[in-house]
């Protein structure tokens, strides 16, 4: 999905009924705090044999999408003491 923005979704589960309910949406932005992280690929295998390759992003229609430097394929997440939240990418050693 080319518009696809990852964010941070929080909610509660009523035990009770099953039923959950989002109580937060935050979206992720870039450092300029106002530009949305992607979903798209990050980075290609390539100069001086790069360890990690990320799927080619393509739309619905198969056409082949441009990487984005700064996309995010976010595999992981902890909530720190402080409440910050330290995300993880699936395809290299990188800590968002």
């Amino acid at each position: 999905m080319p518009n696809f923005t990852p964010e941070l979704i929080n909610f509660e589960l009523n035990q009770n009924t099953g039923e959950i309910s989002i109580t937060n949406r935050t979206q992720l932005l870039r450092q300029d705090g106002v530009t949305p992280l992607t979903g798209l690929p990050n980075i290609q295998a390539g100069a001086r044999g790069t360890a990690y390759t990320d799927e080619v992003g393509i739309d619905l229609n198969g056409n082949i999408l441009k990487d984005d430097p700064l996309g995010a394929d976010l595999e992981g997440i902890v909530v720190a003491e402080n409440g910050d939240y330290w995300m993880v990418d699936e395809y290299r050693p990188a800590i968002i």
